[in-house]
C-alpha cells in the first residue's frame, strides 16, 4: 500500500537585517497556516531561516556575532512556532545558527532540525561542507564566511525514521557534492530535506553566474536519481541587504523529475502529494547498491581530501633487429619460452614460468637486475600469434609499464627478429648514457639470441 506524504516547501524571501526573529517567526507561521489549508503534513524551511544571511559580513565583536545564534531550541522567540505547529498536527524542518556548549568550550554550527508532528525534535544535522572562506577578504562586494562562524559538522549524514518513511537532511553546499547523497542512500533515506541561501554573484568564479540556477537544479536532480529519493529543495531567496540569491525551490521525485517548483523570489509555498514508495522502483533496480556498488574501488574517496593528478610521463619507445638463419617459428619458439631469457640478456637472471612458448594469457615471473638492486617482474602474455608477433608486458614501480614486443619477418630462407621494449608512461624520459647502454645491452642480447638459435637448428 502507497504511503504518501504531503510536504510543503516553505520558501523564504529576504530576511534583512533590521528583521527581527518575532518578525521572521510570524512569517513562518503564515507559512505553517497555508500549509495546512493545503493539506501539508510536512513543511521544510530554508538554511538559517531566522536570521539575515549573516556570513556575508566580516566581524570581529563575539557578541554582535553570537547575536545571531540560538542557545536553545526551541527558545522563547521560536516557541511560538513549534506550538502552533503542535496544535495543527504539522512537523517541519528548520535551518538556523546553533551554539553550544561542550567540554568546556563554546561551538557554533550550521544547523537543521526535524520536528515531528507532535513537537518532538526527532532528528539534527550539522553542515558539513561549508563554503566560502575565512580571512578577511574586503575586495570582494560581498563576503562568504561561513569558514570562519561555524564548525564543521560533527554528525555525519544521520537519517531518522519519521514522518512514516526514512528522512535526511544536508544544508545548501552539501547539495553539490555527491557524497552528501550517497550516504544517505546506503542507510536507506527516502526523501533528503535541504535549505540553502545561494547568491547567484560568485566573486572568485564570475564566470558561472549565468549556470547558478541550472547548477542548482542539476545537483538536487542527480542526487535524487541516483539514490531513488524526494529531494526537497527550499530557499531564502530575491534581494537580501543588496545580494541578489537563487530562489527557485522545487520538490524532486526519485526519477530526478521536478514535481513542484517556485514561481516567485518571495515567501511562497510550493506542496506535492510524495509517495514515499516510489523510489523502490530505482532501488531495487540499477541504484540496487548491495548488487552493483563496488567499495573497494572508491578508496580514494575516503583517503584523500584533494585532487593530486598523476605525475607527467613521457613514451619510450626502442626498437632492435637482427638477422637470423632459421625460420621465424623456429626463432619464435625460442624468445617466447622466457625461460631462455637469462641465455641471452644477462639482466635476467631468474625465471618461474613453463619451459615452452607461452601463449596469450599465461603468465610468468622474472628476477631482474637493475643498477639499484634486483626486483620481481610480474608478466602477462598478451600476444601470440605463430611466427609472427608475441608480445607481453608487466607493471614495474620504478619506470610504469614495460611492454615487450617480438616480431618475426620472413627474409629468404632466415627471419628479420625485432625485439621492442616499450614504456608508455616513464616518469622521466632516459637519459643519453641510459639509451646507450640499452642499445648496448640489446646488441649482445640480440647476439646472443642469434647464435643460439641457429645452434639449435644446426643440431647442436
Amino acid at each position: 500500500m502507497p504511503r504518501y506524504l504531503t510536504v510543503g516547501a516553505a520558501q523564504m524571501g529576504p530576511i534583512q537585517k533590521s528583521h527581527s526573529r518575532r518578525d521572521v517567526v510570524e512569517r513562518l507561521i503564515a507559512h505553517m497556516r497555508e500549509a495546512r489549508r493545503m493539506g501539508c503534513e510536512l513543511v521544510v524551511f530554508p538554511e538559517l531561516t531566522l536570521t539575515t544571511f549573516f556570513p556575508r559580513w566580516w566581524m570581529t565583536d563575539q557578541a554582535e556575532i553570537d547575536a545571531y545564534f540560538e542557545r536553545e531550541m526551541p527558545s522563547n522567540q521560536t516557541a511560538p512556532l513549534f506550538t502552533e505547529a503542535k496544535a495543527m498536527g504539522i512537523g517541519f524542518s528548520l535551518g538556523y545558527a546553533e551554539l553550544i556548549e561542550q567540554d568546556g568550550r563554546i561551538r557554533r554550527f550550521n544547523t537543521s532540525i526535524l520536528v515531528e508532528r507532535d513537537g518532538r525534535i526527532v532528528g539534527k544535522y550539522r553542515k558539513v561542507h561549508l563554503p566560502g572562506h575565512a580571512e578577511h577578504e574586503p575586495q570582494r562586494e560581498f563576503q562568504h564566511l561561513e569558514k570562519r562562524y561555524f564548525e564543521v559538522g560533527d554528525l555525519g549524514f544521520p537519517v531518522s525514521r519519521a514522518f512514516g518513511g526514512i528522512m535526511g537532511m544536508c544544508i545548501c553546499n552539501d547539495r553539490r557534492w555527491p557524497e552528501t547523497y550517497r550516504v544517505m542512500g546506503l542507510q536507506g533515506v527516502e526523501m533528503v530535506l535541504l535549505g540553502y541561501n545561494t547568491p547567484i554573484h560568485n566573486p572568485p568564479a564570475p564566470e558561472q553566474d549565468e549556470h547558478a540556477w541550472f547548477h542548482n537544479q542539476l545537483s538536487m536532480q542527480a542526487g535524487a536519481y541516483q539514490n531513488g529519493t524526494w529531494v526537497v529543495g527550499v530557499a531564502k531567496g530575491g534581494t537580501e541587504e543588496g545580494v541578489p540569491s537563487v530562489a527557485d525551490s522545487m520538490i524532486i521525485a526519485p526519477s530526478g523529475k521536478v514535481v513542484a517548483r517556485a514561481q516567485g523570489v518571495g515567501d511562497e509555498l510550493i506542496v506535492h502529494r510524495c509517495d514515499l514508495d516510489a523510489g523502490k522502483t530505482y532501488k531495487t533496480t540499477i541504484f540496487n547498491f548491495a548488487a552493483h556498488r563496488r567499495p573497494e574501488a572508491y578508496k580514494l574517496i575516503v583517503e584523500r581530501a584533494g585532487a593530486l593528478e598523476p605525475p607527467e610521463t613521457v613514451a619510450f619507445e626502442r626498437s632492435h633487429d637482427i638477422l637470423i638463419d632459421a625460420p621465424p617459428q623456429a626463432v619464435m619458439d625460442y624468445v617466447s619460452n622466457p625461460n631462455s631469457w637469462p641465455e641471452w640478456l644477462a639482466a635476467s637472471h631468474r625465471i618461474d614460468a613453463a619451459n615452452r612458448p607461452l601463449v596469450t594469457g599465461e603468465t610468468f615471473h622474472e628476477r631482474w637486475r637493475t643498477r639499484t638492486g634486483e626486483v620481481q617482474l610480474d608478466w602477462r602474455v598478451t600476444h601470440a600469434e605463430q611466427g609472427k608477433l608475441w608480445m607481453a608486458e608487466t607493471d614495474t614501480g620504478f619506470i610504469g609499464r614495460i611492454v615487450a614486443r617480438y616480431s618475426f619477418e620472413p627474409v629468404g630462407k632466415g627471419t628479420r627478429y625485432t625485439r621492442t621494449v616499450i614504456n608508455p608512461a616513464r616518469p622521466k624520459a632516459p637519459t643519453e648514457d641510459m639509451i646507450r647502454r640499452m642499445d648496448e645491452e640489446a646488441a649482445i642480447g640480440l647476439a646472443n639470441i642469434k647464435a643460439n638459435v641457429e645452434r639449435r637448428q644446426r643440431g647442436e
